[in-house]
């Protein structure tokens, strides 16, 4: 596998372990995919966000490709997708064609991911990321072209016996400020 880097912020020192590097390469078909490399600690979310991929395998989830965990390191291989809406709405201006399509995809992926029985905890603008291999088809654009990523936040919002959750305050916030829901900037459970 030949890499580069996938982001130019994703560079890691092993002094930094709470970083992913993410890089990407050519394996023997040429496909490209995403690698994303932790090292082993305590509260790491890499393996988290593999069972939670292979679990939601679905139109608009990165397809995860392989998994594994040795005494220094969590690797995954997963596909590799295009820039993030965050990063196109800097270069470009969207037609109010585009801003519907890229809405109604966005609910469809969160309705999705809440219909298994998961609520995403950091839902931005930078988790979704427009695949790079995908065009319009037929005249009609491809469904599978916006994909939410990031699942290293995820949990469960119903208990074993299909209850909804309880409320409860939570001290430390998880997620991102700017695009959290008042609920969770105030310690509540997240939910959707």
């Amino acid at each position: 596998i030949y890499y580069s880097h996938y982001h130019e912020d994703s560079v890691l020192t092993n002094s930094d372990p709470k970083k992913i590097l993410i890089l990407i390469g050519a394996g023997k078909t040429g496909e490209k995919i995403a690698i994303k490399c932790e090292s082993i600690r305590e509260n790491s979310t890499l393996k988290h966000e593999a069972n939670v991929l292979k679990y939601l395998s679905g139109l608009g989830i990165p397809k995860l490709r392989w998994y594994i965990a040795d005494s220094d390191n969590r690797i995954m291989i997963m596909d590799l997708l295009g820039n993030s809406l965050d990063k196109l709405n800097k270069k470009y201006s969207f037609t109010k064609e585009d801003v519907y399509y890229i809405a109604v995809n966005v609910l469809q992926r969160i309705k999705y991911v809440h219909n298994k029985g998961i609520v995403h905890r950091d839902i931005k603008p930078a988790n979704f990321l427009i695949c790079a291999n995908r065009m319009v088809k037929d005249n009609k654009k491809d469904q599978s072209l916006i994909y939410l990523i990031d699942f290293g936040l995820t949990c469960k919002f119903h208990e074993e016996d299909g209850t909804h959750i309880k409320k409860k305050y939570i001290e430390k916030f998880s997620g991102n400020f700017l695009f959290a829901s008042l609920n969770s900037c105030r310690g509540n459970t997240k939910s959707r």
